[in-house]
């Protein structure tokens, strides 16, 4: 029996820490000292004293369809990368939108909601303004 799997990248903007920096990582299934789409940065780690973590938003990754990533899909932490995922996952095809789209919008609502809590931009928003 073939295992089913979901094409998937991770939402670094469901969870941001207190200083707005993304930080919805999804472990691997079982290994948690790996994560979907994302690696921790050791070195900016290091000089923080906060995990900090890159994420890879534009390359799919695939996982097999348990209930660990579909609870995570569900919640918004992955993304659906095309259509066969997101109806595997019992989400709603007629109203799919690319990963990259669910990102950029995921991102936009998460700056807006920590700007307007705190009073400034999230750290990623204002990394963002530099360049």
């Amino acid at each position: 029996m073939k295992i089913k799997t979901l094409k998937v990248v991770p939402n670094p903007y469901s969870a941001l820490d207190a200083d707005g920096r993304p930080q919805a990582v999804v472990s691997m299934e079982g290994q948690f000292d790996r994560y979907v789409g994302a690696r921790l940065d050791v070195e900016e780690s290091q000089k923080t004293g906060k995990h900090i973590f890159e994420f890879d938003t534009s390359t799919a990754v695939e996982v097999p369809a348990t209930p660990y990533y579909l609870r995570r899909l569900w919640a918004g932490t992955l993304v659906a990368a095309d259509e066969q995922t997101a109806k595997l996952a019992g989400l709603d095809t007629e109203k799919f939108e690319s990963a990259e789209t669910v990102v950029s919008k995921a991102r936009d609502l998460a700056s807006h909601n920590f700007e307007e809590a705190n009073g400034h931009p999230p750290v990623f928003a204002a990394q963002t303004k530099k360049t």
